[in-house]
């Protein structure tokens, strides 16, 4: 073997190498730069996410306090409720009281109207029979009277 082309091809051979280990460097530095990019769009993932989870916290805290706020106003509202359903009851009972009590005014006013008929009745027998009693008088006067 030729020393020269054994030189010249440790050369070329080393050479190559070299060009293989510069293409593996890179193809390493991409595959690094890749890497960097994949770990901050994670990182940007992670945070967007723990942004997310605390705005949902905060979110489920609001609707806690809304639903406690809520089950407060139900529980005024059934309070309420239970005191009209009560204040009903104790006006339909006046109600019917004041029903009862209008009937009964109503039956005493017809019965005081019915005795009012009754001694109409009996007024215009006895003033007929006072005019019959006085037509019986003139005509006893009129003829001289009894006995006279």
């Amino acid at each position: 073997m030729d020393p020269e082309w054994s030189e010249s091809s440790q050369a070329e051979a080393t050479e190559a190498q070299c060009e293989l280990l510069r293409q593996e460097r890179n193809a390493l530095l991409d595959e690094v730069e890749r890497l960097r990019r994949e770990k901050n769009e994670l990182q940007t993932e992670r945070e967007r996410l723990e942004h997310q989870r605390n705005l949902m916290r905060i979110e489920r805290e609001r609707l806690e306090n809304e639903r406690a706020q809520l089950q407060a106003e139900r529980e005024k509202l059934e309070q309420e409720n239970c005191r009209l359903v009560q204040e009903l009851e104790r006006l339909q009972a006046e109600r019917l009281a004041f029903q009862m009590e209008r009937d009964r005014a109503e039956r005493e006013n017809q019965e005081l109207r019915d005795e009012l008929e009754r001694l109409r009745l009996r007024v215009h027998e006895l003033l007929a029979q006072l005019a019959q009693a006085q037509r019986g008088r003139k005509i006893i006067m009129l003829s001289g009277g009894i006995g006279g």
